[in-house]
């Protein structure tokens, strides 16, 4: 007799929608990001240009187009370090496709190591009730 053992397809799910369903689903939350002293109107600028162009960086071009389309007249030091962040999240979202990789928000090694722990207790869980 020959059984077919198929794995169940199991949906890879970001570290976010993890963390999301260890709050108890929420989808509203997000984890705590270490404060900003000074700076934060240059995150502020990279949300509104956007982090990204394309799969890129932003280019020179575009926080020129930026500066232009949206009246801000930025420093180069400011414009230079708008594109130090794009470039930034840009490897954050490309090392984050590693699932083994700790969570950037993570403070200890602990904690993650608990979250790990949490998802798997889960996952035997979810398995033991189907």
């Amino acid at each position: 007799m020959v059984y077919d053992m198929k794995r169940p397809e199991v949906k890879p799910r970001s570290r976010l929608a993890d963390a999301r369903a260890d709050a108890g689903g929420d989808e509203n939350y997000w984890p705590e990001l270490p404060p900003l002293r000074r700076g934060a109107y240059l995150v502020d600028y990279l949300w509104d240009a956007g982090p990204l162009e394309g799969e890129h960086q932003l280019s020179h071009t575009e926080m020129q187009n930026y500066q232009r389309n949206t009246g801000v007249s930025l420093h180069p030091w400011e414009v230079r370090v708008v594109r130090r962040l794009s470039a930034e999240y840009l490897n954050e979202m490309r090392a984050a496709e590693d699932k083994l990789r700790d969570a950037p928000w993570w403070k200890t090694k602990a904690q993650g190591l608990a979250l790990g722990a949490n998802q798997l207790q889960n996952s035997i869980r979810s398995m033991a009730a189907t």
